[in-house]
């Protein structure tokens, strides 16, 4: 860094005039920090020496430093080193337990920049070869954590990150979709009208499916109205019948038993034929 002028007090000791100039231990160019290197080799010893402790450069006097009034302004250049200063920063990835997914992101910021996070990965420590996604809500402030999307977030690293730049993002298992298909039959096995199918976006969270409780065959036995039967073959656990227009069944895996419920036969008997009434 060069001084080119620095207003300074005047001490006196011992009949020698000395100007004491107080450095900026640390201070900031162009969004980078820098500090004042504690051995400042570039200093002629003759000239004036530093003290890395109160960030004091003591000149000493001569024709090169001109007075005016109390204070005295220090003209000619001198050259003070200073080191650039890094933020060293880590990013953990961890599931809602703690357990560490894939290695650490480390690295080294010099200014403030946002960091993009690792929004979708394939474990490879704990629970190996799984699926996650990183978490919408997180830990951190605005100021630090910014969530836009299921495919971009970032975190701050640089000066004005926390002071121990740590981050510890959670994850969690990235949701499995899960197809379903509703077989409505007779009490023979016939198919009465064409399957019904559909998907639920993650086949952890069950999801309540409405069934077609009364219809006209369009295929075995064409034309005539059927209703579904109140008893089936499956428990009320996942197949609930409310009332004649009102029942369904529930499509998801059971995390419990590791069941997964995604194909349905539902028994219908025939309600009224087209002849009746005729």
């Amino acid at each position: 860094m060069d001084l080119l002028e620095i207003t300074a007090h005047i001490s006196y000791g011992g009949g020698i005039t000395e100007y004491e100039v107080l450095l900026d231990n640390e201070f900031r160019v162009n969004g980078k920090v820098y500090r004042t290197d504690i051995v400042q080799s570039d200093i002629d010893p003759s000239r004036g020496t530093y003290n890395p402790t109160d960030n004091k450069f003591r000149a000493n006097d001569g024709p090169h430093w001109p007075v005016f009034g109390p204070d005295v302004t220090i003209a000619p250049p001198y050259t003070v080193r200073c080191t650039t200063q890094g933020f060293s920063y880590s990013i953990r990835y961890v599931d809602e337990a703690g357990n560490e997914l894939i290695p650490s992101s480390y690295g080294v910021a010099y200014t403030n920049e946002w960091k993009d996070l690792n929004m979708e990965f394939s474990a490879t420590l704990y629970d190996p070869g799984t699926e996650y996604i990183v978490k919408q809500q997180q830990a951190y402030p605005p100021a630090n954590y910014v969530y836009n999307s299921a495919t971009d977030a970032k975190v701050m690293v640089g000066p004005d990150a926390p002071v121990q730049t740590y981050y510890l993002i959670k994850c969690v298992k990235k949701p499995v979709p899960l197809n379903y298909t509703i077989h409505y039959v007779d009490e023979s096995g016939n198919t009465l009208i064409p399957d019904i199918s559909g998907s639920i976006p993650n086949q952890d969270i069950r999801t309540w499916i409405p069934l077609n409780t009364e219809f006209s065959a369009t295929l075995y036995d064409s034309g005539n109205v059927y209703k579904i039967k109140q008893t089936q073959i499956y428990p009320a656990s996942i197949y609930n019948y409310i009332s004649a227009s009102n029942a369904k069944v529930l499509v998801g895996r059971d995390t419990g038993t590791g069941s997964i419920y995604d194909d349905f036969r539902i028994i219908c008997e025939r309600f009224h034929s087209l002849l009746e009434g005729l």
